[in-house]
């Protein structure tokens, strides 16, 4: 029995007569057909799209969470590093200067130095006259004098730090390391000079 054919419209191949779409280039042959295939397609098409587009936004929204993480976390370092940099910077330029450090550890020495002639004028002449020779002693040895003869024999080093200063005194006692005396911080000088800590006679 012969089966009847006809040729495809689009390619020119053999078909069967009643073929609603052709085997070989696989285009539809009727108008309902052909029409159906389109919405088929249209349709299919359009799930595909609405998934991809399903898809895209979540890893969109992902990337954003991730990107916003990232984003709150450099926030957080970038505003540490500018509080603690600007605190260190106000620390650095309030670090008190080296004639400053110095200034207070010679008027700290001289301060000791009078509180000896005082504890040794109580001890020789007794409480009673120990203000008369106090006074005596203000106005027969002067700051020049003390500090003069400290000089002789001890040598003030300022050992500057970034955020903090250091003095020390250097004497025969003291000479490899020295003796801290004074310490200063954010613009504050703080002198505790010993007796013990310098060398006034030769």
């Amino acid at each position: 029995m012969d089966i009847e054919t006809k040729c495809c419209p689009y390619c020119g191949e053999k078909i069967h007569k009643e073929a609603y779409k052709c085997k070989h280039c696989g285009e539809w042959l009727t108008e309902e057909t052909k029409k159906a295939a389109d919405i088929k397609k249209i349709k299919q098409e359009k799930a595909n799209f609405e998934k991809w587009k399903a898809e895209r936004e979540e890893k969109q929204k992902q990337e954003n969470n991730i990107t916003n993480i990232i984003i709150g976390i450099l926030s957080i370092v970038f505003i540490n590093v500018l509080f603690w940099g600007g605190i260190a910077l106000i620390i650095h330029y309030t670090v008190p200067s080296d004639k400053r450090m110095e200034h207070a550890i010679i008027k700290d020495m001289q301060e000791c130095v009078r509180d000896k002639m005082t504890s040794y004028t109580n001890l020789l002449l007794g409480e009673e006259t120990s203000e008369i020779a106090s006074l005596f002693f203000d106005s027969g040895v002067s700051n020049k004098d003390i500090v003069e003869q400290f000089k002789k024999n001890n040598t003030i080093i300022i050992e500057s730090k970034w955020l903090w200063s250091v003095g020390k005194i250097y004497n025969r006692q003291f000479e490899e390391d020295g003796t801290m005396v004074c310490f200063g911080f954010l613009g504050i000088v703080i002198p505790f000079v010993e007796w013990d800590d310098f060398i006034l006679m030769d």
